[in-house]
């Protein structure tokens, strides 16, 4: 075919194709499938631009340096398809992090030796242009990077037939019309590049051509099926059964009256069925049955379900909302179930890691505050609050060094955790300063805590360096009105007291030595 009679052929179809961009752009709005749609379709009609001027040049130098670039397109072609792929079948997570931006490698590689004619060769070597009327002719040998690229474009289009094909059953009835176009599409794709091969130095390239166009146009209503205004006859049952999470729709009354599968399933899982039933009465059931614990979210009205007994813990977020209707009445209610097991037991692991002091093992200053908030209850007054502070740790420090200094709070902490009355906790909340939570403890109670402290610690271990020793103060709460910082501070002036007299005694005890 003479050069003009393909220049008359091929630039309506990039003039219908131009079309199909612009309408696509104006359907999508941006959205994330959107974009790679878009990225899809502008490779081919950027490929068509470039064999419409290619179509035109005379210039030997140009011919060849289109012809080169022209394949610029091809090679990023299977990528935007893949791209597209991942975001339509939702299947982004199942893919390792460095996959997507290792997945472009190629493509870049390509486009940039591809821009620099000296290195034009690693393509095309040995390109010439044998003639460019009537028909445009150029020979040339195939350099690594052709063969390279070439082998990339069909692992991801193999890659993506997979995807496609294994997604395809799992797609909701209304999705799978866009679908069956993709699976079209690369049918057509492999029948052109075979075709394509199969023609060797044949100067036409209008099997490639008109079969990447068709490709385009399958691709394009390929997702025109699925553009956001069909989304609107999709069954509801269908995008209820798309969704991650499992869904409960319920009544006026409570009573479940749909569910997508995801929640079919977890019913499964605990062998329930949906058939008018109550949710409140579900979950309450297998509560009672010590099947799941519930545990309501602070500052939320959402709640964590943790399934009891697993060998794996489940933790799922449930989240309710309530339909109201323009007039403000109530029609019913959803509820969605997220597994959100992963994020949970990390959260439950940093939070025990912060409430542990490192050197010790007792609680430290975070857990302190917390369970001084918690145990803040009548049922567990009289709640006696111990403050102690180590006496000679700087001595020790000063005098054997930190490591050493560090094996004597050790110790100290030690004496003190195996003294705590049961349901006692203690808490290092500074350098040497301790403190114990003493629940149901009146006066009495508390003293003898002191005083076995106080014997344990006069008996040290032979290889302590020095004789261990802790000031100690406590104030007791009685009632629910008095005020627990006030006992606090009360419980540290006895502490410092009963440190002062303990220097005095020391003293005492230097001038009659």
């Amino acid at each position: 075919m003479a050069n003009e009679h393909q220049f008359i052929v091929y630039l309506p179809i990039a003039a219908v194709f131009g079309i199909l961009l612009i309408t696509s752009l104006m359907k999508t709005k941006g959205t994330f499938k959107g974009d790679r749609s878009i990225f899809f379709l502008s490779c081919i009609f950027v490929w068509q631009i470039l064999e419409v001027l290619l179509c035109l040049t005379k210039s030997e130098f140009w011919a060849t340096y289109l012809h080169i670039i022209s394949r610029v397109p091809l090679i990023i072609l299977p990528t935007a398809f893949f791209y597209f792929a991942v975001s339509f079948y939702r299947i982004k997570r199942s893919f390792p992090r460095w996959t997507l931006p290792a997945i472009l490698a190629i493509p870049v590689i390509t486009a940039v030796i591809s821009l620099i004619p000296a290195a034009s060769p690693l393509i095309y070597p040995d390109m010439t242009v044998v003639s460019t009327s009537p028909i445009l002719v150029i020979e040339h040998g195939y350099g690594i990077i052709y063969y390279l690229s070439l082998v990339y474009q069909y692992v991801v289009y193999a890659a993506v037939g997979v995807v496609v094909i294994r997604m395809f059953r799992r797609l909701p009835g209304a999705y799978r019309r866009g679908s069956s176009f993709h699976i079209i599409y690369l049918g057509v794709l492999i029948a052109t590049q075979i075709a394509f091969l199969a023609s060797g130095d044949n100067p036409s390239f209008d099997v490639q051509y008109y079969g990447f166009c068709v490709c385009g146009l399958l691709f394009y209503f390929g997702h025109l099926l699925n553009s956001d205004t069909s989304t609107l006859s999709i069954d509801q049952s269908s995008v209820f059964d798309f969704l991650d999470q499992a869904v409960f729709i319920l009544n006026e009354d409570g009573i479940i009256v749909e569910t997508n599968l995801p929640a079919v399933l977890w019913l499964k899982s605990l062998r329930r069925n949906v058939e008018n039933v109550a949710f409140d009465g579900l979950i309450s059931v297998l509560s009672n049955n010590n099947r799941i614990s519930i545990k309501k979210l602070e500052d939320s009205q959402d709640s964590d379900i943790h399934f009891i007994g697993t060998a794996i813990p489940l933790v799922y977020r449930m989240e309710r909302r309530v339909f109201v209707m323009s007039d403000g009445i109530t029609q019913g209610e959803f509820v969605t179930l997220t597994d959100v097991s992963r994020n949970r037991l990390l959260i439950d692991r940093l939070r025990d890691m912060a409430g542990v002091d490192v050197l010790t093992g007792t609680a430290n200053r975070y857990r302190y505050q917390d369970l001084l908030r918690k145990l803040d209850k009548t049922e567990n007054y009289p709640l006696a609050v111990v403050i102690g502070d180590v006496n000679g740790l700087k001595f020790v420090n000063d005098t054997y060094g930190h490591l050493m200094g560090d094996q004597y709070i050790k110790d100290i902490a030690a004496v003190l955790v195996d003294c705590c009355p049961k349901g006692g906790y203690v808490a290092r909340y500074g350098g040497d300063e301790f403190a114990t939570l003493l629940v149901k403890s009146p006066p009495e109670a508390v003293e003898e805590y002191i005083a076995d402290v106080d014997r344990s610690l006069k008996n040290p271990r032979d290889d302590m360096v020095h004789q261990p020793s802790i000031a100690m103060g406590y104030a007791i709460k009685y009632h629910g009105n008095e005020n627990l910082s006030a006992l606090i501070g009360q419980a540290d002036q006895k502490m410092y007291e009963d440190k002062q007299a303990r220097k005095k005694a020391e003293r005492e005890a230097l001038k009659n030595a």
